[in-house]
Parts: C-alpha cells; structure tokens; sequence
C-alpha cells in the first residue's frame, strides 16, 4: 500500500492516527471520571469524619453555668455598647437642643 492510499480519513489521518486520538480521548475521559469518582468519594468521608457525637445530657447546674457565662459576656457587651455611645456623644459638636441637627441624634441613621 502506498501513503496516499492509507490517508483515507478527512484530514488527511491515517487509520492508525485515528485510532491513536480516539484512544488517546477516550483515556483523558476515563481519566477524568475516576477524578471526579475520586473528588466524590473524599468529599462523602470529609463530610463523615466532620460528624461529632451528640453530646450527653446536662445536668441543671451545667446549664445554669452556661448560661451566667452568656450572661456575663452578653451585659459586657452591652456595658461596652454604652460606654462607646457616651464617648461618641462626648466627642461629638451636637451637645446642645439649640444644634441644628440635635432632634437627628436619636435618627434610625445616628442613634443606632
């Protein structure tokens, strides 16, 4: 056989070119679907490892605790809001009713 006549595919491939780029495609597909097999298989064991065992039951005086800790850093946090508000007003040039823009000191916009 001569090259001309082995050369029978659009493109000018021959048969065993052909052959190499079908294989080659079907190997990079198979490829790909172990990858995403690979990526789906992590993720579910990730996403089984991240489960935690529900905790046991707590007493009454657990609770009690928990909740004064919550307390306590919650009115912390309001003690800080507060002293932030009164240095905010400290700093501020609208002390007085006689201040143009006074009446806007408890606006949704500057009280909150």
């Amino acid at each position: 056989m001569s090259a001309e006549n082995e050369r029978c595919w659009p493109g000018g491939l021959t048969t065993e070119e052909v052959i190499a780029r079908v294989t080659k495609g079907y190997l990079d597909e198979k490829r790909r679907i172990e990858a995403e097999q690979a990526k789906r298989i992590a993720r579910e064991q990730a996403r089984t490892q991240k489960v935690v065992e529900f905790p046991s039951k707590l007493s009454e005086l657990e609770l009690i605790r928990r909740q004064a800790i919550i307390d306590q850093h919650w009115q912390a946090m309001l003690d800080e809001k507060e002293m932030l508000r009164r240095e905010a007003e400290r700093r501020s040039f609208n002390k007085a009713p006689g201040d143009p823009d006074w009446k806007l000191r408890d606006d949704w916009v500057w009280g909150k």
